[in-house]
């Protein structure tokens, strides 16, 4: 079942979702720095949130051995992007930093280890 499962999971990736692959921090890193829309969309959607989360979940039944903070950093980077499409708000790179903290506190449980996380990992200045 693990290699079918893997073999799976890198099917859906490639076919379905692409910009699911890898661990979701460095998306979140370059979501920050991209000014076009449309190079958001590519790692940073909705289409990338129910992939990153259906991939996870398949991958932990199969065997792999995946970290829960990485994928919940693109899913939070993600669903406040959205939002600021949504809202049309002008401060979208604050809000991939704020969904980045906020995937990092959910995954272990720890408002300010997100908040630390996000300033240093992903904003790379404290701004």
């Amino acid at each position: 079942m693990t290699p079918l499962g893997f073999v799976l999971c890198a099917w859906l990736a490639h076919g379905f979702f692409p910009g699911s692959q890898g661990s979701g921090i460095p998306q979140a890193i370059a979501a920050r720095h991209l000014c076009d829309d449309e190079n958001h969309s590519y790692i940073q959607s909705l289409r990338l949130v129910v992939g990153k989360i259906a991939l996870t979940v398949i991958g932990l039944f199969c065997g792999a051995s995946i970290g829960r903070e990485c994928p919940t950093v693109q899913v939070g980077a993600s669903l406040m992007l959205q939002a600021a499409r949504w809202g049309a708000m002008a401060q979208a790179r604050g809000l991939i930093l704020a969904g980045s903290a906020a995937g990092i506190a959910a995954a272990f449980n720890t408002a300010l280890a997100g908040i630390v996380f996000a300033t240093e990992e992903v904003g790379r200045a404290y701004e």
